[in-house]
């Protein structure tokens, strides 16, 4: 009879360890969604082989251990179990710190003598105060809840901030712990969290030319050094990027912005059939969302009642993975949209030549002449895209280029 190993926590949904441990070699890798008070039965049923610990269990199991590693006694929480196969006993250990050590490394994160930052004092802060101690930190400052918003002005010299907290993780997403204007030394914002693939925070960071970097990486690592001890064996780091690589790919969306008469609907229809990704338009977003047609609401209610209800649709789009979603046109007129798709997408503007955009249809494109808006949008596509494709071509010709660029 095969082994069983799975994750423990009390909210799993969105969770990614199963697909993680499925490229690790484990098809059979179980999700235990246990409500704490069935934790002790759970722990004491000896219906697992191993497990990882995550939120809020990493420092409540300890004491239903018989034995913890060093390494998680210095810590105090652990996110590795194993059932010893000789007595039955539960031992503990502390896979979090490898991951977080994994994760600053291979970003270039350097915070040998520098004044660090740890938002929070939950299991996941101590795991990221140990990694920094071992690599060397300077001052190392854990900030708790009543102090969050406080951060730049209290901090101003900080060099290194990691966020340890939940705060701005899906569903929560568009929230931050602090911002990062003001710190002027700051070098680099670490995340934990990995959905959204990019936080508030880091969203943040980006705008004011710090390195971000998220924590999937560490989730990765941290899962592939607890398989090694699920397994006995030991698996080359070298697993951990091409697995980084394939749940992102998987994951992120694609965004299509650009000019009213573009072809933004048609290009991410055919490029979602073509990449076997689910399509979201924003508009027909509205439509479920507030059962009224964007004419209809411009309208009945004026444009302003309608960018109101653009930006809702954008919040939820944004949320949604593994999808090509096809914005408005005037979906850039909103400087909070731009965030909200980027969160988890690639955002790219396709080009058409002007003569060629359509207005049929468009009730604010029948108010005011193409050329106006044309002029009047065009600066803000550029800024907010990652990529630029021309769509004067065929469909087909356009998401062969799409596809070619992103390297799917």
């Amino acid at each position: 009879m095969g082994k069983t190993f799975g994750l423990l926590g009390e909210k799993l949904n969105h969770s990614l360890s199963r697909e993680i441990h499925a490229m690790l070699g484990d098809d059979n890798y179980q999700l235990f969604e246990v409500p704490s008070k069935q934790l002790n039965l759970f722990m004491s049923s000896g219906n697992f082989d191993g497990i990882n610990v995550t939120i809020p269990y990493k420092r409540t199991v300890m004491p239903m251990l018989s034995k913890t590693s060093e390494l998680s006694r210095r810590v105090g929480c652990v996110n590795t179990v194993l059932r010893r196969q000789d007595n039955g006993r539960l031992y503990g250990y502390n896979t979090d710190v490898y991951g977080f050590s994994y994760m600053i490394d291979s970003a270039g994160v350097n915070v040998a003598g520098k004044k660090c930052l740890i938002i929070g004092d939950g299991g996941g802060a101590a795991s990221v105060r140990a990694s920094l101690e071992d690599h060397g930190a300077g001052e190392i400052i854990n900030v708790t809840r009543s102090k969050y918003a406080a951060i730049p002005k209290l901090f101003p010299d900080a060099q290194i901030l990691v966020n340890a907290t939940p705060v701005g993780m899906f569903p929560e997403n568009g929230k931050a712990p602090t911002t990062v204007g003001g710190m002027n030394r700051l070098e680099a914002v670490c995340d934990l969290i990995y959905n959204p693939l990019k936080s508030a925070l880091l969203l943040d960071a980006e705008a004011n030319g710090i390195k971000a970097v998220n924590g999937l990486s560490m989730l990765v690592a941290q899962a592939k050094r607890a398989r090694e001890l699920f397994t006995g064996s030991q698996i080359d780091d070298s697993v951990i990027p091409q697995i980084v690589s394939a749940i992102e790919e998987k994951t992120r969306n694609i965004i299509i912005i650009g000019m009213p008469g573009s072809g933004k609907t048609t290009v991410g229809k055919a490029l979602a059939e073509r990449l076997g990704m689910h399509h979201i338009d924003i508009d027909e977003a509205i439509i479920k969302l507030y059962g009224r047609s964007p004419e209809r609401i411009i309208r009945r209610e004026g444009e302003n009642a309608f960018r109101r209800t653009e930006h809702v649709a954008a919040e939820w789009a944004g949320k949604q993975i593994s999808s090509v979603v096809s914005a408005g046109g005037g979906i850039v007129l909103r400087a909070d949209n731009k965030n909200a798709l980027r969160q988890n997408g690639t955002v790219i503007m396709i080009n058409r030549d002007v003569t060629s955009l359509e207005t049929c249809g468009r009730p604010i494109s029948q108010n005011r002449s193409i050329e106006e808006i044309y002029n009047e949008r065009m600066p803000l596509y550029r800024e907010w895209c990652d990529l630029e494709v021309d769509n004067n071509g065929t469909v087909e010709e356009t998401v062969d280029t799409i596809v070619k660029l992103i390297g799917r």
